[in-house]
């Protein structure tokens, strides 16, 4: 569930970063977000993934299984970005941990000390 967590804010600030970078006017052409702003430019992006999917039609593997070719490119695809999505969460549950800890102390402290003072106010009132 963490990563599933951490996928999605991942997209949600991607998302934001490409908002407010067309609203500043800039250029937001990247592999992630490909904004086509001319006929041409469709015109070339659709002939790329046409020639590509027709490489992919002609593969040996994937003639005889496409729907294994297809499941073992998404598994390779997303191995990579699931081992680190597992790192960032492992890495957030620690320091989770250690403010959890840091809370605990400080409220420990916060009882001592209350403890404390409310001793020295009633030594005070019995002199």
């Amino acid at each position: 569930l963490d990563a599933i967590k951490e996928a999605l804010v991942q997209t949600i600030k991607e998302n934001q970063q490409r908002k407010e970078q067309l609203e500043k006017g800039g250029n937001a052409n990247s592999e992630t977000n490909l904004v086509l702003k001319t006929n041409k430019l469709k015109k070339n992006v659709a002939e790329k993934e046409m020639n590509h999917l027709n490489l992919v039609l002609q593969h040996p593997s994937f003639k005889s299984n496409p729907f294994a070719t297809m499941q073992e490119h998404l598994r390779n695809t997303f191995a990579g970005q699931a081992k680190e999505q597992e790192a960032a969460a492992s890495k957030e549950r620690k320091e989770e941990a250690i403010k959890a800890q840091e809370r605990k102390e400080a409220k420990k402290e916060r009882i001592r000390n209350y403890k404390y003072e409310k001793g020295r106010k009633q030594r005070r009132f019995r002199r």
